[in-house]
């Protein structure tokens, strides 16, 4: 794993991974089966831990660390 992989749960970084796709709150929760409200808190805690300017830059750092080899 990547230090920036490291930093994220299973369920920020599979929310994420929605945004990454271009989905949106509603996409993830359902996807996720969680309440839209559990989705935007694990959206927000993501993009603080990676320390990103907006949920976009947050799924392309995400991307970028699921797509670099080790």
């Amino acid at each position: 794993m990547t230090p920036v992989l490291d930093q994220l749960t299973t369920r920020e970084e599979a929310v994420l991974l929605v945004y990454a796709r271009g989905g949106g709150l509603r996409e993830a929760a359902g996807k996720l089966q969680i309440t839209e409200l559990q989705a935007r808190r694990a959206r927000d805690r993501a993009r603080l831990k990676l320390g990103a300017a907006n949920i976009t830059e947050a799924a392309v750092k995400l991307v970028i660390a699921r797509t670099a080899k080790p």
